[in-house]
C-alpha cells in the first residue's frame, strides 16, 4: 500500500506534540507548516509534493480535529472492541535492498502469511509493523540474510469500532484522548474496519485502560 500526502501528514502531526496542540487550537499557519514538513513529506515519499496539496492535507487535518471537540462528550469508542498485542517489530528496509523478484516474493508471503501485519509501501522504502515472529524474520532473513529491525519494544493496540462510526473521527479522537493524557504514539494507521495504534510498550497499559474506559461511556 502507497502511502498518500493526507496519511503522511496524518503521521507527522500524530507523533508531534506541539503540532498537534497548535492545530487543534488553530494557532497556527497551514502554509508555514507545510513549508517546515515538506522536505520530510518528500523524504517519505520520495518524490517532490505540491505546497497546496500539504496544505490541503493539513486543514483537512484541523478540521477533523473540529470535529472530535464536537463529539468529546459523545459516545465515539462505544462498544468499540480492543486488543492489545505486544511483541511488535518496526521493520523498513530500503527498497534499494531488494530486487524486483525479491520484492515480489516477500509480498507474496506476507499475503499468504496467517500472522497479523500492517505493510506501507513508501518510495525507496519497505516498511512493516508485524508481531515478532519467527515466521516474519524468516520471510526476511531468507532474503536479506540477517537483519535487524528498526525498532521494537512496541505494543500494537487495534480498536474495532462499530461499522458506523467515521474512522476519522476515531482517529482523531483516540490521539488527541492519548495526547491530553501524556500518551504520545509511534504511529497510527486505519482502514474501514480498525484503527490500529503502535506504541512504546511503557505507554501501553494506561493508554489502554484510557481507550477501554471510553468504550462504555
Amino acid at each position: 500500500m502507497r502511502a498518500s500526502v493526507p496519511a503522511v501528514v496524518r503521521e507527522i502531526v500524530t507523533r508531534n506534540r506541539s503540532i498537534h496542540d497548535c492545530m487543534r487550537m488553530n494557532v497556527i499557519n497551514y502554509t508555514a507548516l507545510a513549508m517546515k514538513i515538506r522536505p520530510e513529506i518528500e523524504r517519505l515519499l520520495g518524490s517532490p509534493v505540491n505546497l497546496n496539496t500539504i496544505v490541503v492535507a493539513i486543514k483537512r487535518q484541523a478540521d477533523s480535529f473540529g470535529q472530535a471537540e464536537d463529539v468529546r462528550e459523545g459516545t465515539v469508542l462505544k462498544n468499540a472492541r480492543l486488543s492489545l498485542i505486544d511483541g511488535i517489530v518496526d521493520v523498513r528496509i530500503p527498497a534499494g535492498d531488494f530486487e524486483p523478484e525479491a520484492a515480489a516474493l516477500l509480498f507474496d508471503r506476507f499475503s499468504r502469511s496467517p500472522q497479523d501485519y500492517d505493510l506501507f509501501r513508501m518510495a525507496g522504502t519497505i516498511r512493516v509493523l508485524a508481531e515478532d515472529a519467527g515466521d516474519i524474520r524468516s520471510m526476511f532473513g531468507s532474503l536479506l540474510g540477517d537483519f535487524e529491525p528498526s525498532s521494537s519494544g512496541l505494543v500494537k493496540i487495534k480498536i474495532t469500532a462499530p461499522e458506523y462510526r467515521n474512522r476519522s473521527d476515531v482517529v482523531s479522537y483516540v490521539v488527541e484522548t492519548l495526547h491530553y493524557n501524556g500518551i504520545e504514539l509511534v504511529n497510527v494507521s486505519f482502514d474501514r474496519g480498525n484503527v490500529v495504534l503502535i506504541l512504546n510498550e511503557d505507554d501501553a497499559p494506561k493508554a489502554y485502560e484510557v481507550l477501554r474506559s471510553k468504550t462504555s461511556v
